[in-house]
C-alpha cells in the first residue's frame, strides 16, 4: 500500500504520542519505632519509725538511755571521790594501781549494769505513756518521775524499813528516782516519730554527758581551790596534844608522859595480823605529825592521827596498809 492509498483510507499521519514515563516505585517509608515506655522509678517510701513494743523501738531508746546512764555513773563516781576527800579516808593510803585494775576488771559488769538500767528506762517510757493516756488522756514528761517513784520507793523501803533507817531511805528513794528518770527522759526524747530524731538525740545526749562530766570536774576543782569545800586534814600530833592516856577500848592503855617516857599496859602488838600482848615502859617522840613509840617487847610503832583536833585518835595499821585494818587508840582522860 502506497502512501496515497494510506492517506485516503486512514487520513493524514498523526504525530506519535509520547508515553508518559512510568512512575518509579518509591521505597516504603518505615515508621519510626515507638520508644518503649521506661518503668517509672518511684522514690522509696519513707520508713515508718518502729512503734512502741517493737525491737527497733527498744533498741533506739536503750542506746540513748545507755549513754545517759553512763554519764550519770561517771558523775556520781566523781562526786563520791570528792566526798571521800573531805573525810578521814583521804588520809589513808590508796593503791591506785590496784583500783585501776579492779576498774578494768569490772568494766564489763558496769557496761551490763548501764544496759540493764537503760532497758528499764525504755520500759518506763512505755509504761508512763500508757499510764498517762489511761488516767489523763494524753502523755506528758512529768509522768516519768511519778511512775519511776513507785518501784524505787517500794524497793528502797523494803530494804530500809526492816533496819529502821526510813530517813536514809527517803534520801535513797529520791536519789534513785532521779537517777532512773534522767535516762528515761532522754529515751522518751529519742522515741519521737521523726526518722532522724534518734541520731540527733544520741549526739546531743553524748555531748550533754561529756559536758556534765567536765562541769563536775571544773566545779569540784573550783570548790576546793576557793575553800568552799576543804579536804580533810588530820590533827597535828605535837608534844601538847599527845601527852596523856590513850585507850584501845578493850582494856589496853598507852600513857604518854611529859618527860619522854611511854608506858603500855595490856596493849596489843601486831607483827602481821596476829595480836601479841604488849606491856612495858619505853620512850616516845612526836616528829613530822607521827607519834613514834619504842617499848621493849612491843617494838617500834608509828602512830598516826585521825579524827578532829578536839577528839583526836591514834591509829596503826594491822597487816597490809592497803586493807585499811586499823588498831585505834582514843583519849582515856576525856
Amino acid at each position: 500500500m502506497d502512501a496515497e492509498t494510506w492517506q485516503r483510507l486512514y487520513g493524514p499521519p498523526q504525530p506519535a504520542r509520547r508515553r508518559p514515563p512510568r512512575p518509579r516505585p518509591r521505597p516504603a517509608r518505615r515508621k519510626p519505632a515507638r520508644p518503649r515506655p521506661r518503668p517509672v522509678q518511684r522514690p522509696p517510701a519513707p520508713k515508718t519509725p518502729p512503734g512502741p513494743g517493737s525491737t527497733g523501738w527498744y533498741v533506739r531508746g536503750t542506746l540513748v538511755a545507755t549513754f545517759a546512764t553512763g554519764a550519770e555513773i561517771v558523775v556520781l563516781l566523781l562526786l563520791h571521790q570528792m566526798y571521800l576527800s573531805t573525810g578521814e579516808s583521804w588520809a589513808l593510803p590508796v593503791n591506785y594501781g590496784m583500783g585501776l585494775f579492779f576498774l578494768i576488771l569490772l568494766s564489763p559488769l558496769l557496761l551490763l549494769l548501764c544496759v540493764c538500767l537503760a532497758l528499764g528506762a525504755a520500759v518506763l517510757v512505755e509504761f508512763a505513756e500508757w499510764t498517762a493516756k489511761r488516767l489523763r488522756g494524753r502523755d506528758a514528761w512529768w509522768w516519768m518521775p511519778l511512775v519511776a517513784a513507785v518501784p524505787c520507793g517500794l524497793l528502797v523501803m523494803a530494804v530500809a524499813l526492816p533496819f529502821g533507817a526510813w530517813r536514809g531511805g527517803l534520801w535513797w528513794w529520791a536519789g534513785l528516782t532521779v537517777f532512773l528518770t534522767v535516762p528515761a527522759l532522754t529515751a522518751r526524747w529519742a522515741l519521737r516519730p521523726e526518722p532522724r530524731h534518734p541520731v540527733y538525740a544520741l549526739a546531743l545526749t553524748t555531748l550533754g554527758g561529756v559536758a556534765a562530766v567536765v562541769l563536775t570536774i571544773v566545779g569540784g576543782y573550783a570548790a576546793f581551790t576557793t575553800g568552799l569545800v576543804e579536804t580533810y586534814q588530820p590533827p597535828e600530833l605535837t608534844r601538847e596534844t599527845v601527852v596523856g592516856a590513850w585507850s584501845d577500848g578493850r582494856g589496853g592503855t598507852l600513857r604518854i608522859a611529859p618527860d619522854g617516857t611511854a608506858t603500855a599496859t595490856g596493849l596489843s602488838h601486831y607483827e602481821d595480823e596476829t595480836p601479841a600482848a604488849c606491856d612495858g615502859t619505853g620512850s616516845w617522840r612526836a616528829a613530822g605529825g607521827t607519834l613514834e613509840v619504842s617499848i621493849p617487847g612491843c617494838g617500834h610503832v608509828e602512830w598516826d592521827a585521825l579524827g578532829t583536833p578536839e577528839e583526836p585518835r591514834l591509829y596503826a595499821f594491822i597487816g597490809d596498809p592497803d586493807a585499811w585494818n586499823l588498831y585505834e587508840l582514843r583519849r582515856a582522860d576525856n
